[in-house]
């Protein structure tokens, strides 16, 4: 299956791509404050255990074993929520696992078998 990437409109993204400045990448910052349990955004849609529509913000959002932010499934869609009161210009941050444990999504996938 060919998974496909679904670009953002202006009006829906809340966040800037850039440079993390470690050169290691790009990361999610967003532009406003973000109350705890606020929907960021749509991350995927799976068929099964395969995310096969890819959002703008799943696309750079990074891992973080103290994430600000937490993957909810609801159906065939997987959600990004705050977990925390986010400041604008945080970088936005997920645990992968959850993607793995949680939700079984199996195409993605630590490079080494642990995100730490």
């Amino acid at each position: 299956m060919i998974k496909q990437y679904i670009p953002m409109t202006d009006k829906e993204r809340i966040w800037t791509i850039k440079d993390i400045g470690t050169g290691k990448g790009y990361g999610i910052y967003v532009d406003r404050n973000i109350r705890e349990d606020r929907l960021v955004g749509n991350l995927y849609w799976t068929n099964g255990t395969i995310a096969y529509l890819i959002t703008e913000l799943a696309q750079w959002i990074n891992h973080s074993s103290e994430p600000n932010c937490v993957a909810l499934a609801d159906g065939n869609k997987l959600y990004l929520h705050a977990m925390t009161n986010i400041v604008k210009g945080t970088e936005l941050t997920v645990d992968y696992a959850d993607y793995t444990i949680l939700h079984h999504i199996r195409n993605i996938e630590s490079p080494n078998g642990t995100w730490n």
